[in-house]
């Protein structure tokens, strides 16, 4: 009997802080991987830092130039950015619902273990 009363403690206790700290890790790991506070840091700058340097003389054409490849080098990085924002907040929502089922599971676990010995004596005898 104190197996079962010490198995439930370490059951609610430990092993559940240890399966937070697990998810913990890969929360903290998705955020690193994806980069996200520089691409959120750096959403505005070129992609790459592609970008043109406008000259000393005055040109209007080179100027204008200049300035529509900059543009465009910043509309390609804040697409690309976006994209690896949008995926990274998919994994981040996918590792959200693994956790609450994981959790869910967890809690309910030591209940279907003891109605699967239940069921499955039962259907012996």
């Amino acid at each position: 009997m104190s197996f079962i009363f010490s198995y439930l403690s370490w059951h609610y206790s430990k092993a559940f802080l240890n399966i937070y700290g697990i998810f913990s890790n890969f929360f903290w790991m998705i955020y690193r991987f994806f980069s996200l506070p520089l691409l959120f840091k750096t959403f505005f700058s070129p992609w790459r830092h592609l970008d043109d340097q406008y000259t000393k003389k005055l040109d209007i054409q080179e100027f204008f130039s200049t300035l529509i490849v900059n543009t465009l080098m910043r509309l390609v990085g804040m697409f690309f950015k976006l994209v690896v924002i949008l995926v990274a907040i998919v994994f981040i929502i996918v590792m959200s619902v693994v956790e609450a089922v994981t959790f869910l599971v967890w809690l309910l676990l030591p209940v279907v273990i003891v109605w699967l010995i239940y069921s499955g004596i039962t259907k012996i005898f």
